[in-house]
């Protein structure tokens, strides 16, 4: 927003600030989109991170910033308006789905998302009722398709239960018990998927090792000695 071109359209417009150019960018989508008869999707950061602007009241959201502190469940659960989830930590298949991550096949995007951690997504739901849940496996750095596959699968047989399953009868359990259904049709159609052991299911993780305490003494006397006067 620091090309001259942008900062002469806000002086036309009067607007103040580059995220109000900004809105105002989304405005002019919308109102294209919805001459269409289109419905609107943007992602978080559109609803809760512009100032100076509000967007349009059908303007559905699509929560991915889980980590943010700017817009947390909490904050999402009395969203007022539309929502569609698609949080970072459960739905993004880009990422490793294994630890340690050299169990991967493939070198991919670095973070952690296990088949549990997507479906456990099963147990999100807004105060007025979520649109539905959202995967996303961001293809740029995948080199062939038997790496997308191996990214997709299992966590987007998850995606897809958790999507078409009531909350109450979502069994992760169950699920394991047809996925391998599932994985036997994927082998004769030769698709690749991940087959190893690990699923982040908290219940059969081992414990984390306490993180070592910090020695105050110990840390000071490790440093060096200042040099004296003469030295």
């Amino acid at each position: 927003y620091s090309l001259t071109k942008a900062e002469k359209l806000k002086d036309t417009l009067g607007l103040e600030s580059s995220s109000a150019l900004q809105g105002f960018m989304v405005t002019q989508v919308h109102r294209l989109l919805t001459a269409k008869g289109k419905t609107v999707i943007a992602w978080d950061e559109t609803h809760v991170s512009l100032e100076d602007y509000e967007p349009p009241k059908d303007v559905i959201m699509m929560w991915w910033r889980d980590w943010s502190q700017e817009v947390p469940w909490e904050r999402v659960q009395d969203f007022p308006g539309p929502v569609i989830l698609a949080p970072n930590s459960k739905m993004y298949m880009d990422l490793y789905q294994m630890e340690p991550h050299s169990a991967s096949k493939y070198r991919v995007q670095e973070g952690t998302v296990g088949l549990w951690n997507t479906y456990s997504a099963a147990q999100l739901d807004t105060s007025r009722g979520a649109l539905g849940v959202h995967g996303c496996l961001w293809s740029e750095h995948l080199e062939r398709m038997e790496i997308l596959e191996y990214q997709l699968f299992p966590r987007g047989a998850a995606l897809a239960e958790v999507g078409w399953t009531a909350r109450h009868r979502t069994d992760f359990a169950g699920f394991l018990q047809r996925w391998r259904v599932h994985a036997e049709r994927l082998s004769e159609a030769g698709v690749s998927f991940y087959s190893g052991n690990f699923t982040g299911d908290p219940a059969t993780l081992p414990p984390r090792p306490p993180e070592p305490e910090w020695d105050a003494v110990q840390e000071w006397d490790m440093l060096p000695e200042w040099p004296d006067e003469d030295g």
